[in-house]
């Protein structure tokens, strides 16, 4: 199963394309340390990122994995020296802890073009204005990626918006290992992070010569 599991195909974007459409978002993807991390780019290697996957272990909040023979402790020196994420103390993940004045419904209006408007059972991002829909955008494509209902907001999406839009820190090594290991313990969840789990293994030393690689074939926008 572990050979053939897919992969969810990596995504990137080009800063410039919001530039010259004077779209605000970047300076929220700034603030929380992920604009290195949305741009990043180049090519994967499809079966070390299944190795990966299937020897990592989670322990006491922090990933252990083999491949290839070499030993890769997933700690803060990937996250804050590789990936260029910030680490701040004190941030627990939003996925698992409450944020003070957050309620769903009253999130989802307040994102909407047209408040007042009648919502369905689904909260789908259509109707939401312009930065907030590029947000969700980048949340399920590349910070958070899953591969079915990416028209529809669910509570994680909706409660990172939100922290975006109210310049509150988000912890996104807790984000990225909570979708980690909701791919490894789920088997019909194609494996997400590809760009960033080849660089790692690049990073730690694994020898990647004779690996079968891939290459994005297209942008995010």
């Amino acid at each position: 199963m572990w050979k053939d599991k897919p992969l969810i195909t990596p995504k990137f974007i080009k800063s410039q394309w919001f530039v010259n459409r004077h779209f605000t978002i970047l300076a929220f993807l700034a603030e929380q340390g992920v604009k290195f991390f949305t741009k990043m780019q180049g090519t994967y290697y499809p079966d070390l990122v299944r190795a990966l996957y299937f020897n990592y272990k989670f322990i006491d909040e922090v990933g252990f994995t083999k491949v290839k023979g070499v030993d890769i402790i997933v700690d803060d020196d990937i996250w804050e020296n590789f990936a260029q994420f910030p680490i701040h103390d004190g941030i627990s993940s939003i996925l698992t802890a409450s944020i003070e004045g957050f309620n769903r419904i009253f999130a989802y209006r307040s994102f909407m073009r047209r408040p007042d408007q009648q919502i369905g059972r689904q909260l789908l991002a259509g109707p939401l204005k312009v930065d907030e829909r590029l947000l969700h955008y980048l949340i399920v494509w590349i910070l958070s990626p899953r591969v079915t209902n990416h028209a529809q907001c669910n509570l994680a999406d909706l409660m990172i918006i939100y922290a975006m839009l109210n310049h509150i820190l988000i912890h996104w090594p807790s984000i990225i290992l909570d979708t980690m290991l909701k791919a490894k313990r789920l088997p019909q969840y194609p494996l997400p992070y590809s760009l960033l789990i080849s660089r790692i293994c690049e990073y730690k030393g694994v020898n990647v010569s004779d690996e079968q690689c891939n290459i994005p074939k297209g942008i995010l926008l």
